[in-house]
């Protein structure tokens, strides 16, 4: 078994970005994948679901107007208790401890030469250059440096984060996730200069900052540690002990990156887990095109899991080949082109109905909300903010056709349709900790009261008698047009809501996507559908025209071989051909002769056996009753009486030719005979016997012949076999009928016989 070791996870993605003139490296830790931003994306430094007022803003007079605190913010913090101070951004800290200035100070580098700062804390709760994820414990806040009560100062700042942020340049900060408490909306991205901020009426943000759980069927794991856990119920994660044990589940969406849907969580979160049982084997998964039942010719595609002999298969409930099938695979890990053939598996036990896979992040073409898959399919919405502040990047998504999801989930729950904030922090980070009391102190530890009121640089309450001059709105944190609302409407929007832009893909994909729904940024690029034949992965799952109909002979085996939609077609199934239309093959006749028989022009089978031309050979070859009919009559021999020609009758009498045929022109005698009866002639392969002078009436051709007693068939008795029954008779040179006759005279009393109507009027 290979042990798994340790993975390490990119969440940064380089853009560009100018100021003052210089151009910079941009990190972005919102998208690795798809690159939407080219401004980071942070989360206010305070845990989830607290709640802190501004008390200064970018510009505040009173400390935030020299280059390095310009755009910075301060949030006011409880002066009796120490807080907790958690990672806005994912990077790595360097720690400074000082007595004026920022005070004690945590600068995150994020990357491009950025850095983000929280400054004025009591104490540290990370190591100098210590990797840190998002929502990460980093200090307690307090009052140190150039600080007058307890808070948290907060910026993004360009420069060495190994220096002092003194030495720094703080900038604009144009995405952070917050919520106005003030008002009813939802979290969403503010720049820094948006916040409104003073001690008396500025306003109250909330942090989604900090989750502590996530929902079953997702991988996470501890930054900077090896083991990969899986949320395997509710409140509860179970140990994959392996890379062989993960693997074979395949726990991934696609084979060329096995470890993308792993999220990094803090040791909090893991912390507040229960443990599961390890998952310390194996498991089998193959999907196999299998009958629905051994009474059906109806196929489908199943999955077939073997675990540790408990075996199973469940249907795909969408058709193969469409793009909800497609997506549906790859929530289980697998390609259209890993199907196999029945087998073993499909004799497996019916399971349930294959739906999404548990711990799967959904996005529909055209929406930009996710869906989360969790507890045996049910789906369940996902705000784009709040599934960040999950840490779910765009590589943990799974991009759908609209309304793949209705599809492919087992339904939906009503009392629960949305995946809340509550629900992620069901289980609270512990307060870190840190020196009791706490409280604001000056310099000699008395304590000093709150900030003072800026003088200049945030919006301010208009005196009483000033007068507003109305101007155009713009998004500068001020109410320019007069109405008592400071950036309303359109003023803050980076983009017309529902409208879409050209973008490319995370695999080079030409696509575009969406504005939020509020016009406040832009959705990740929308992953297309495959686009067969040219040579690219489009849909970004490491597949080059996966899912495509590349075209064939049709054959009979389930498939649309031809890409001409529709499966087995053109006859493939039908019996194979007994022949090939029109050629002939010899063949024996009815008659025993050799003929030949023709195949059908449609190859289904031969015709009956054709007899040939007749020859004169003995034999009946046209199967015409008459054996030799187009042979001349045999010359009269030389030796014996005259012949009495066959034409007319003789003078006295009528002439009668009795010819005995036998097989292939040759005779067979009885025992000890080696030559005919001296009574007959051979002629021709055959022997004939002539009454010249045959009296009118009956002519027997058996008992006129002296010999013992006979038996029917003989002739004379015991001399040779009339091997074709009656012989052939003609009178005065025309067919004459030979007919079976009962004769009381022959000895022996078998009165078998054999006589002809010679000259009509017979009785």
């Amino acid at each position: 078994m290979r042990a798994i070791s340790v993975i390490t996870f990119s969440f940064v993605v380089v853009g560009c970005v100018t100021e003052e003139g210089r151009g910079g490296a941009l990190t972005s830790i919102t998208s690795d994948d798809a690159g939407v931003s080219e401004h980071p994306l942070l989360l206010l430094p305070f845990p989830n679901r607290t709640a802190y007022q501004c008390v200064q803003g970018a510009g505040g007079s009173y400390s935030h107007s020299g280059r390095s605190t310009r755009y910075d913010l301060d949030f006011d913090t409880p002066n009796d208790r120490n807080e907790v101070v958690v990672a806005p951004a994912s990077g790595v800290a360097y720690i400074h401890r000082s007595t004026v200035g920022f005070g004690n100070h945590v600068n995150i580098d994020i990357g491009g030469n950025l850095f983000t700062v929280a400054a004025h804390l009591r104490s540290f709760l990370v190591e100098d250059g210590q990797e840190v994820l998002v929502g990460q414990p980093i200090g307690i806040e307090g009052t140190t440096g150039n600080s007058m009560g307890d808070h948290i100062h907060f910026g993004l700042h360009r420069g060495d984060p190994r220096e002092d942020a003194a030495l720094s340049d703080s900038i604009p900060a144009e995405r952070i996730v917050a919520r106005d408490t003030f008002g009813s909306g939802g979290f969403r991205e503010f720049r820094s200069a948006d916040f409104i901020c003073d001690l008396d009426w500025g306003h109250s943000y909330e942090s989604n900052n900090g989750v502590t759980r996530h929902p079953v069927g997702t991988l996470i794991k501890e930054h900077g540690r090896p083991e990969i856990y899986l949320v395997c119920a509710d409140g509860a994660i179970c140990w994959i002990t392996s890379e062989d044990n993960f693997l074979s589940r395949r726990l991934y969406y696609s084979h060329t990156d096995q470890w993308a849907r792993v999220v990094e969580v803090s040791r909090e979160e893991i912390d507040c887990y229960d443990r599961g049982p390890d998952l310390d084997y194996p498991v089998t998964m193959r999907f196999r095109r299998c009958r629905v039942s051994a009474w059906s010719s109806e196929r489908a595609v199943y999955l077939a899991v073997d675990d540790r002999g408990n075996r199973f298969r469940r249907r795909v409930p969408v058709p193969e080949g469409t793009e909800e099938f497609v997506a549906l695979l790859r929530s289980w890990g697998f390609s259209p082109v890993e199907i196999e053939e029945g087998g073993e598996a499909c004799s497996y036990a019916e399971g349930e109905t294959l739906y999404l896979r548990d711990g799967t992040v959904v996005q529909e073409a055209s929406d930009p909300r996710f869906r989360i898959i969790s507890n045996d399919g049910l789906a369940y919405r996902l705000d784009p903010l709040d599934a960040w502040s999950m840490r779910f990047l765009p590589r943990h998504v799974l991009q759908a056709p609209d309304g793949a999801t209705t599809l492919l989930i087992q339904g939906v729950d009503p009392d629960h349709r949305w995946w809340t904030r509550e629900d992620s922090t069901a289980c609270r980070t512990p307060s870190p900790p840190g020196t009791p009391g706490g409280g604001g102190t000056g310099g000699d530890g008395s304590d000093a009261g709150p900030l003072p009121m800026p003088d200049a640089g945030v919006p301010s309450a208009p005196d009483a008698g000033t007068v507003c001059t109305p101007r155009a709105e713009t998004c500068n944190g001020l109410d320019d047009d007069c109405d008592g609302s400071i950036d309303e409407g359109d003023a803050c929007r980076v983009c017309v809501a529902g409208s879409e832009r050209s973008c490319v893909t995370s695999c080079g994909s030409a696509s575009v996507q969406v504005c939020f729904s509020d016009g406040s940024g832009w959705n990740p690029c929308r992953i297309p559908a495959e686009t067969c034949g040219n040579g690219r992965d489009d849909n970004c799952d490491g597949y080059v025209d996966d899912g495509c109909c590349r075209p064939s002979t049709e054959t009979c085996d389930g498939r649309d071989n031809d890409c001409d939609g529709v499966i087995d077609n053109g006859g493939v199934c039908a019996p194979p051909p007994a022949c090939v239309g029109g050629s002939d093959r010899v063949c024996t006749t009815s008659c025993g002769s050799t003929g030949s028989q023709r195949c059908y022009s449609d190859g289904h089978g031969w015709a009956s056996c054709r007899p040939p031309d007749e020859i004169c050979n003995g034999l009946d070859d046209d199967c015409d009753g008459l054996r030799d009919e187009v042979c001349a009559p045999p010359p009269t021999p030389d030796a014996g009486p005259p012949s009495v020609p066959d034409a007319g009758p003789a003078s006295c009498g009528h002439a009668v030719r009795v010819r005995f045929s036998a097989y292939a022109g040759s005779w067979s005698f009885g025992s000890g005979f080696g030559t005919p009866h001296p009574s007959y002639e051979a002629v021709a392969g055959a022997v004939d016997r002539l009454w010249s002078c045959a009296a009118p009436g009956w002519l027997l051709l058996n008992g006129s012949f002296p010999g013992g007693a006979w038996m029917c068939g003989e002739w004379p008795a015991g001399t040779f076999q009339v091997p074709y029954g009656l012989p052939e008779v003609t009178v005065d040179g025309i067919p004459a009928t030979v007919t079976p006759w009962h004769n009381p005279e022959i000895p022996g009393g078998i009165g078998c016989d054999l006589r002809v109507c010679v000259g009509g009027g017979c009785p």
